[in-house]
């Protein structure tokens, strides 16, 4: 599939990335449930991959930014191949808040790594502390991946 290199310019102009595209479609058309939780694994892994490009040019908020997407994906697919009730019902409403997250984190033993991606927002952590969280992601992506 390929897209008109000018949109593509304008939505990256917008600062609209691959997850909000993804949940724009998610939200639209009439994807088969049973495939979200490995879309949002797929989505986490391209997101975590953006906050390393990021924190590579020195854009730390950006860097930040996409690292807790990509903590907030991978709760969704887990919490969604595990069929946990209230990522279910975020999902099939299209209303995935915070508080919601947090608390189907906490259920699937993820609200640590939350906490700590979100605190990220209120202190400027340093390049390594970013580094040894990106790390960290990419191995629970991978061992989601490998279920």
């Amino acid at each position: 599939m390929k897209l008109p290199p000018t949109l593509i310019n304008e939505l990256m102009k917008m600062n609209i990335d691959e997850a909000d595209i993804t949940e724009i479609i998610l939200s639209t058309f009439n994807v088969n449930e049973a495939l979200k939780p490995k879309i949002y694994s797929e989505l986490s892994k391209i997101t975590l991959e953006r906050s390393c490009e990021f924190l590579k040019q020195g854009n730390y908020d950006e860097a930040i930014d996409k690292l807790c997407k990509s903590v907030e994906l991978i709760v969704r697919s887990i919490a969604l191949s595990k069929g946990i009730k209230e990522a279910v019902e975020s999902e099939a409403n299209g209303r995935w808040t915070p508080t919601i997250t947090e608390k189907v984190a906490e259920k699937i033993g993820l609200k640590q790594y939350l906490t700590i991606v979100y605190s990220f927002y209120e202190k400027q952590p340093k390049k390594e502390e970013l580094e040894k969280s990106i790390e960290t992601i990419k191995r629970i992506i991978i061992n989601n991946n490998d279920n």
